[in-house]
């Protein structure tokens, strides 16, 4: 039986997150390589990218569209994947999941809501495309692009087809855009995306922020980054 892994109960604060998740000096991280690990680890890389890491794969989400689309019924999610050494894997469309706050479980948009739908889709990827973080934070083994394809580009359909499966190696750095269509509008509060693999489950905390609670994320982010530089810069002065 798969274990979801998650990290629950996390405040909006980001202080409250790195208190409660595993978390690893993103300095430390790109200067050691990306290594699996038993335990889920929360990684923030922004104040809107998460970055989760188990012993089978690595997930990046980037979710300020979705902070700001509020009372939206449609949900855009940046999400970058790769797998570990051992783990090779072919991921469908039904491997992922949107839990609301108040816990509903929304699956992945069809292809055929989201072409009935192109007008509001279109407007979020234009949106997404001005207004973005980077989500490339992957091992450097993992060098083949690859593209998340479960929907055509809304802008530009010319761009492929898309299709309902895509493969994860240890080389492959897959990056793509998810769509939720949220009936009941966007709200504030706390959403997982749910990202069903082939021997584990990682449920990934997306924070949508009002604006007085990102003010102070981004305070605590600062102060986050600031702190592991100041680790790996005595790291650094150890002795071998």
């Amino acid at each position: 039986m798969k274990k979801t892994q998650r990290i629950r109960a996390l405040p909006f604060a980001l202080a409250s997150i790195l208190t409660i998740a595993v978390i690893i000096p993103a300095a430390s991280v790109g200067a050691q390589g990306y290594q699996p690990s038993e335990k889920p680890i929360l990684i923030p890389r922004g104040e809107y990218v998460r970055q989760m890491i188990n012993d089978e794969a690595l997930v990046n989400v980037g979710y300020r569209n979705a902070n700001n689309s509020v009372g939206g019924e449609w949900m855009l999610l940046e999400v970058g994947m790769t797998v570990f050494k051992g783990h090779s894997q072919n991921i469908t469309r039904d491997a992922f999941a949107l839990e609301t706050p108040d816990g509903k479980k929304i699956p992945l948009a069809t292809q055929a809501e989201a072409q009935a739908n192109t007008g509001a889709l279109k407007a979020l990827s234009r949106r997404a495309d001005i207004q973005r973080e980077p989500i490339n934070y992957f091992p450097a083994q993992a060098q083949a692009a690859c593209w998340i394809g479960f929907f055509a580009d809304p802008g530009n359909p010319d761009h492929g087809l898309p299709f309902d499966e895509f493969g994860l190696s240890t080389e492959t750095a897959c990056m793509g855009r998810l769509f939720f269509n949220v009936p009941d509008g966007i709200e504030y509060g706390r959403y997982y995306l749910h990202v069903k693999l082939a021997n584990s489950e990682l449920a990934v905390p997306l924070n949508v922020m009002t604006n007085q609670q990102l003010k102070q994320a981004k305070k605590e982010y600062k102060a986050y980054v600031k702190e592991q530089k100041k680790k790996a810069k005595e790291a650094k002065k150890q002795p071998e």
